[in-house]
């Protein structure tokens, strides 16, 4: 399966990277600039996936693979198989860490990426939604990242900083690639099997800088069009802090990073709705209607029309119509977070 296939691949690449290798050489003498020796860092940095798919219309994935981990009637979204299931995680984000991660490579992979980068626009277009890289070898995008990530062997150096805008362009012999920016997510527990994970782990998401040649800075580069309608949605997922439930493969509580957007069902492809809810003091927020004015219909009524709608609830109504608490507003209502974590539970146990 496409889906599971490419999660493992981004996620669990934990091992050490044998397409390419880090030089031990000693940080910068102010401090503003440390050499990363944490080969787990290195591999997370240089492995960031730049394939994901954020604007996929009429492809929503269906809330009720969060009580099911699958869904083999899902007419709105697509379909995973029993085999392929996947399991719901209360995970919290924590507030950002302040740390970045400079990658560079050398100016020969450099030169070569720009080769490649134009047969590349050959056989992707540019003009699609999902399109994250921009012509300019300038602008810090990781298209030469992504270059890079094709070859077999590949001389790179990673560096943190706690100030991305004082980051040298070039170092000798290389030159900056990419810079990707860090926070903690807590996967506290897999609420399908009513099991308690409690891991941290670090979550990338890449920051978007160019080099101003003539002024010999960096300065925050800010895209436009398509790009610019991504970055802000990575942006606003980033920068959440609080808990939700999602739904992820097997494998996602023994990762050891992530990236922002999230690896999982709604990431290869990625959605613009992904599998997920946000728990708050006031309960889960979950869909509560569906449509507008006279269209709009009640997705806890059992009686209610669904053939041009989405049964959210379907078999688990009556379930759900208890945990029930109030509307938060035109769509969605809050919903008890024990009896949903149950409701949860017992679905996934076959009760």
């Amino acid at each position: 399966m496409r889906i599971k296939a490419l999660f493992l691949v981004a996620l669990m690449a934990s091992s050490l990277c044998s397409c390419g290798k880090i030089d031990a050489s000693s940080s910068f003498p102010d401090g503003s600039l440390s050499r990363v020796s944490d080969q787990k860092i290195a591999d997370a940095v240089f492995h960031f996936s730049f394939d994901y798919e954020l604007f996929m219309p009429g492809s929503s994935p269906s809330y009720y693979m969060l009580w099911t981990g699958y869904d083999l009637e899902n007419k709105f979204g697509p379909s995973v198989p029993l085999t392929d299931r996947f399991y719901t995680y209360l995970t919290t984000y924590q507030p950002k860490s302040g740390s970045y991660y400079a990658l560079y490579l050398t100016s020969k992979t450099i030169e070569e990426a720009k080769a490649w980068y134009d047969g590349r626009k050959s056989r992707i277009n540019p003009d699609d939604p999902n399109y994250h890289f921009c012509d300019d070898f300038d602008v810090l995008d990781g298209k030469v990242l992504a270059y890079a990530q094709t070859q077999e062997t590949v001389d790179y150096r990673v560096y943190s900083t706690k100030d991305p805008s004082s980051l040298p362009f070039f170092l000798p012999g290389y030159q900056l690639a990419v810079c990707l920016e860090e926070k903690p997510l807590t996967i506290e527990k897999n609420v399908s099997l009513d099991q308690e994970v409690n891991r941290t782990i670090p979550i990338y998401r890449r920051s978007e800088w160019a080099y101003s040649p003539e002024e010999g800075v960096l300065k925050p580069y800010v895209f436009s069009g398509d790009e610019g309608r991504n970055v802000k949605v990575v942006d606003s997922r980033f920068s959440y802090e609080g808990s939700k439930i999602e739904a992820y493969p097997f494998s996602f509580q023994s990762a050891d990073y992530s990236y922002c957007p999230l690896l999982g069902l709604g990431a290869f492809p990625h959605f613009s709705s992904a599998i997920s809810a946000r728990v708050r003091e006031e309960g889960i927020l979950l869909p509560r209607y569906s449509g507008y004015g006279p269209s709009r219909v009640d997705l806890l009524n059992p009686s209610t029309d669904f053939t041009a709608r989405e049964d959210v609830y379907r078999d688990f109504k009556s379930r759900f119509q208890e945990a029930y608490l109030r509307d938060s507003d035109e769509t969605f209502g809050y919903f008890d977070t024990d009896k949903v974590m149950n409701i949860i539970h017992q679905v996934g146990r076959g009760i």
